[in-house]
């Protein structure tokens, strides 16, 4: 069975019941972005190293993005890559296959700005899921 969802994950709606903390704000350490049966994939990291917006870089840099598959079974960890490629020495791959199911990032929002500090819960991910 081929199922494909492009997925458009904000996370507002998570951020409300985060909004009526003052000082004392706790932070999420991991959002579940996809949930279809028992397939679940949770964001546990972001680590955005791309060139900020009117910054002068040597390389576009990367977006990673950390996530957690599970399939009700099996859980397995797997990193995607705003970069998306591979050569001899580096492997920032846009896409993986997890536990039989195929997870491309298309996009990660927002775009990196000088001066700007972002969180895991600011963050939207734009991904394909084929099963």
């Amino acid at each position: 069975m081929k199922f494909q969802a492009l997925i458009f994950c904000c996370f507002t709606a998570f951020l409300s019941l985060f909004t009526s903390c003052q000082n004392d704000e706790v932070l999420p350490d991991e959002i579940i972005i996809y949930q279809e049966g028992n397939n679940t994939i949770t964001l546990t990291a972001i680590n955005d190293s791309r060139c900020p917006i009117n910054a002068t870089c040597v390389w576009a840099g990367n977006g990673e993005v950390l996530l957690t598959f599970d399939n009700g079974s099996e859980t397995a960890d797997f990193k995607l890559n705003t970069a998306g490629y591979s050569s001899n020495d580096q492997n920032y791959p846009s896409s993986a296959t997890v536990l039989g199911v195929t997870i491309e990032l298309l996009n990660l929002l927002p775009y990196p700005e000088v001066g700007e500090t972002y969180y895991l819960d600011d963050y939207t991910l734009e991904l394909v899921v084929t099963e």
